[in-house]
């Protein structure tokens, strides 16, 4: 009986031979180089190595190219449509330059965070860390390694080799608060914020500031969207006396809207309230909120942009500061005469 061979598995020369490529194009292709190749022989190649049967093994290529073609990108909330809407933006962008990106939740834990950044880092070209929550001392492994590292909402003065895209809460914060004390709002309620974000930290404290300044009264008061029973949630704020509420995004400010509508409270002809972020669903609740913009499709560009100039030379640092704005629409008024039903 004659035995015959294993058939020789294809190799990188057959895909280029099948495709008609060089293969230099077949290696950018299949190993997500940021060298832009044209899509028709980007597809030709895709198709000769899927119908051949040929494989990247991308262990063996990170080994040895010290380049994995990924990208990371970790948040503490991607139930929050803020991270997911950056998420999304940043995903286009370095697809788009011929990455793939992978993506971490840390669901708001500083340990978990600093962990997974340093395993993400550890299987990626670059990380982008989403309003980062925990120290730069628990972050040092990564803030200070050999991988690029953009930080968003947040800047690290002392990694001075990481790249920052922030974007300052404080405008829209005076604007939105300035005018309902304008509308003669002096007791106030800021609402929904997490303790660990420092934006939040950062708009509590002007909101304060600007609220007792003017002789009024103010009080941070967490608010679970998910809580079986919202109108105990929304009775609790009414009870404080609070005619002005500010919400820490937008999901918190729906919640709160439509929960003081089912009360028979209305909205902002007795309670005044306002949102953050500008999603969609600032535009999709009556009344439609009063909320800001966080830019975060400009602000995943940037990003990007940032991450780009790293992976070709690391020490091509930049720091990138926007600005909130304020987007006025229906559902701040004047201050009531009496006080909401309680």
């Amino acid at each position: 009986m004659t035995v015959r061979p294993p058939e020789r598995p294809p190799t990188v020369r057959d895909v280029a031979s099948a495709a008609g490529v060089s293969v230099a194009t077949v290696s950018r292709v299949l190993s997500g180089s940021p060298k832009r190749v044209a899509d028709e022989a980007r597809d030709r190649v895709l198709e000769a190595a899927s119908r051949l049967g040929y494989s990247v093994n991308t262990a063996a290529k990170a080994l040895a190219t010290g380049h994995t073609g990924n990208v990371g990108i970790l948040v503490p909330d991607l139930g929050n449509r803020h991270f997911t809407m950056i998420v999304r933006a940043l995903t286009h962008e370095a697809r788009a330059s011929g990455f793939h990106v992978f993506i971490g939740d840390s669901v708001g834990s500083e340990a978990e965070e600093a962990a997974l950044a340093g395993q993400m880092a550890l299987r990626s070209d670059g990380l982008v860390l989403c309003s980062p929550r925990a120290s730069s001392t628990a972050l040092a492994p990564v803030l200070t390694g050999a991988k690029p590292v953009v930080t968003v909402n947040r800047r690290f003065r002392d990694a001075p080799r990481v790249s920052s895209v922030v974007v300052d809460v404080l405008p829209a914060t005076r604007d939105i608060v300035g005018s309902m004390l304008e509308l003669g709002h002096r007791h106030f309620a800021y609402v929904g914020a997490s303790s660990r974000s420092r934006q939040n930290r950062r708009r509590w404290t002007l909101i304060s500031e600007l609220v007792t300044s003017a002789g009024g009264t103010v009080v941070e008061e967490g608010f679970d969207v998910d809580h079986p029973d919202l109108g105990s949630e929304v009775r609790r704020l009414l009870g404080l006396g609070c005619t002005a509420l500010v919400a820490a995004n937008d999901m918190v400010a729906a919640a709160i809207t439509s929960t003081l509508t089912e009360l028979g409270v209305a909205v902002p002809e007795q309670v005044s309230v306002s949102g953050w972020d500008d999603t969609a669903l600032a535009r999709w609740i009556t009344p439609q909120l009063t909320t800001a913009g966080m830019l975060e499709d400009e602000v995943a560009r940037a990003a990007w942009s940032a991450m780009s100039a790293m992976l070709v030379a690391p020490d091509e640092v930049s720091h990138v500061e926007m600005s909130s704005n304020p987007v006025f629409r229906d559902s701040i008024g004047p201050v009531p005469t009496t006080g909401p039903t309680r």
